[in-house]
C-alpha cells in the first residue's frame, strides 16, 4: 500500500452571465464591499502609468465612483500622475481582494488597460463634495509630490481645521483638484480559492461590443 501522501489540487472555474466586463466588476466589487463594510481602502485600484520616455510608476487611488462606462478617480493636477497622463493616456489599472472563505482564501484580480479623459470642472465638484473632511484639507495643504516639512504642515493643518470648526471658511474645490475617467479597452478577471489553480476570463472591446475569452492562469 502507498502511504505516500497526495496534496490537494483543482481547476477553479469562473461562472458569469456578464457580457460587459463593467457589469462583472461592479457584482465582485459590490461583494468584497459587502463582506468589508468598514475597510473603505479596499475601493482603492493601483494605477500605472507611462511617461512618454517609457518611464513607469505605480500608486494606489481611491475609486471615487463607477460608471456604465468606466473608472472615474480624483487627483491633484500638479502632480506627477497628471502630467504623464496628460502627456500619454494609456494606462492600466489593478484591483485585488483577498478574503477568508470556508473553503480557504478567495482571491479575485481585475487587470483594466484604457485610456483616459479628464472630466469636467462641475463632475468634480460633486465628488469633491462628498469627500471626507480629511480629504479636504489636504486638497488645501499639500501640493502631490511637493517636498515639504512635517511640521509645517501640521501647522497648516490645525490652523485650517480651527477655521472649519469655527465656521470660519469653507472649503470649496481648488482649482487644482481635477476627476478623470478610464475607459477600458480590455479587463482580465483572474479568480481562484483555497488550493486551486486560478481561472481568467479576459474581455477584450471591439467597436461597442465586447469579446469573451479564457485565458490560462
Amino acid at each position: 500500500m502507498d502511504c505516500a501522501k497526495v496534496e490537494e489540487s483543482a481547476l477553479n472555474k469562473i461562472t458569469t452571465n456578464h457580457t460587459n466586463p463593467i457589469k462583472m466588476f461592479e457584482e465582485w466589487y459590490k461583494n468584497y464591499l459587502d463582506s468589508n463594510p468598514e475597510e473603505p481602502m479596499f475601493t482603492a485600484g493601483c494605477l500605472s502609468t507611462a511617461s512618454k520616455n517609457g518611464n513607469v510608476t505605480s500608486r494606489n487611488l481611491l475609486l471615487k465612483r463607477l460608471d456604465e462606462d468606466g473608472f472615474v478617480m480624483m487627483t491633484d493636477n500638479r502632480s506627477y500622475k497628471f502630467k504623464v497622463i496628460t502627456e500619454n493616456p494609456q494606462v492600466s489599472l489593478v484591483f485585488l481582494w483577498n478574503q477568508f472563505m470556508p473553503e480557504g482564501l478567495l482571491s479575485r484580480q481585475v487587470r483594466i488597460y484604457g485610456f483616459v479623459k479628464k472630466l469636467a470642472n462641475e463632475e468634480t465638484e460633486k465628488l469633491y463634495e462628498d469627500d471626507p473632511i480629511f480629504a479636504k484639507i489636504r486638497s488645501y495643504i499639500c501640493e502631490s509630490g511637493k517636498p515639504e516639512e512635517w511640521d509645517s504642515l501640521k501647522a497648516q493643518h490645525d490652523e485650517l481645521l480651527r477655521k472649519i470648526e469655527n465656521n470660519e471658511i469653507e472649503l470649496k474645490k481648488p482649482d487644482h483638484i481635477v476627476s478623470f475617467k478610464i475607459f477600458p479597452q480590455y479587463m482580465d478577471f483572474y479568480e481562484t480559492c483555497g488550493k486551486r489553480i486560478a481561472d481568467r476570463l479576459l474581455y477584450t472591446k471591439s467597436d461597442s461590443t465586447w469579446k469573451i475569452s479564457r485565458l490560462a492562469a
